[in-house]
């Protein structure tokens, strides 16, 4: 509280704060300082994006899309804010609408990964491997010396028995030979 009062228009205390209310569930001190944020920076959507953190830990769903969108108004390019709004649809059981979504993100901002990674490790998890190597292939288009995205795209061929997946696991080693996510 402290650091507010010393810097009150930095967004990182600010968060640091917001941050340290949720964990410790106080809630409405912590929609307190995403409010005040979005009065002191109307022009930045990090008020409107630590708002819909706050809802979206109180589990109010269509608050923190609201939130979301919102931080999306003030940034039309924010991909962060984005990702936001695709996930916290996927949470609140809208996967058709969070796959529409994304895809009318990743039309209108084809130079931006950040979505189809997170379409990418999302079909993953959810074993839909077509999904997933479509969306980590358009990524390596994109930016193709990512150790990251080469490995998970390796681990989704291999299990499709595809043989690029070792050679594509190899590069990803090569290029990364320290990360443990990647050995």
């Amino acid at each position: 509280v402290r650091a507010m009062e010393r810097a009150p228009n930095n967004d990182a205390v600010a968060r640091d704060l917001v941050a340290v209310y949720v964990q410790a569930g106080k809630v409405d001190p912590a929609l307190k300082v995403a409010k005040d944020l979005q009065a002191r920076k109307p022009e930045s959507a990090a008020g409107h994006l630590l708002e819909g953190e706050v809802r979206a830990f109180a589990k109010k769903w269509p608050e923190a899309e609201r939130a979301y969108r919102v931080a999306l108004k003030v940034e039309p390019r924010s991909g962060v804010a984005a990702g936001k709004v695709y996930s916290v649809l996927h949470v609140a059981g809208k996967s058709k609408e969070a796959e529409a979504f994304a895809a009318d993100w990743s039309a209108g901002h084809p130079a931006d990964i950040g979505m189809r990674l997170l379409v990418a490790d999302r079909a993953l998890r959810a074993r839909n491997l077509p999904l997933a190597i479509r969306q980590y292939e358009d990524a390596l288009r994109i930016h193709p010396n990512q150790p990251l995205v080469l490995n998970n795209l390796a681990w989704a061929l291999g299990q499709t028995k595809d043989p690029k997946a070792v050679g594509l696991a190899e590069r990803a080693v090569a290029m990364a030979p320290s990360s443990p996510d990647v050995l």
